[in-house]
């Protein structure tokens, strides 16, 4: 019910980023994707 609800009023749910996880998956060849790559930006 929780979920339908933040869909139908365009409220994220919230999320968290591991950054370790992230960087180790970059060094290994991966590429980010453009939400991802904002993210890091402000941070």
């Amino acid at each position: 019910m929780i979920k339908i609800r933040l869909k139908r009023c365009g409220k994220n749910q919230p999320f968290n980023l591991e950054y370790s996880a992230i960087v180790y998956f970059l060094k290994l060849g991966a590429q980010l994707t453009e939400t991802v790559h904002g993210i890091f930006l402000q941070k």
